[in-house]
């Protein structure tokens, strides 16, 4: 399809919504039939929580920030599931979803903090551990 137009004063950003019939400016055209995404400008973002006092902690993508929380661990799977077969397999199909590069593991978290020191934030944070792994 044709590239998606930007939104009359739409700024730094971009609302989009994506259905099976392709990419829409409307983001309210089909409610619960479509996905609702934004374009971001981490930078502009970064740079404006500076300024009003925060700390930049890191940004990495959603897929290695949840595997660095734990999430598809044997843990998480049978904390989840139990016991049951047909719900491991619809939890590892989620797990899927948000962590493949071709869904939404491929969108970013940006992770900040206010009063709090930076390198003991960082620290603590296991969703920062795998953070540089996929670009």
């Amino acid at each position: 399809g044709a590239p998606a137009r930007r939104p009359p004063g739409g700024g730094g950003g971009t609302r989009l919504a994506d259905s099976a019939g392709g990419v829409k400016e409307s983001i309210l055209s089909q409610p619960g039939k479509q996905d609702i995404t934004a374009r971001v400008d981490f930078h502009a973002l970064q740079n404006a929580a500076r300024r009003t006092g925060f700390d930049v902690l890191g940004i990495t993508r959603q897929a290695s920030f949840l595997l660095g929380l734990g999430l598809g661990t044997t843990h998480t799977v049978e904390s989840a599931t139990g016991t049951n077969f047909d719900g491991a397999i619809k939890y590892r199909q989620g797990l899927q979803t948000l962590i493949s590069m071709e869904g939404l593991g491929r969108f970013h978290v940006l992770l900040l903090s206010k009063g709090l020191k930076p390198e003991e934030a960082r620290a603590r944070l296991s969703g920062l551990k795998y953070s540089g792994y996929l670009a």
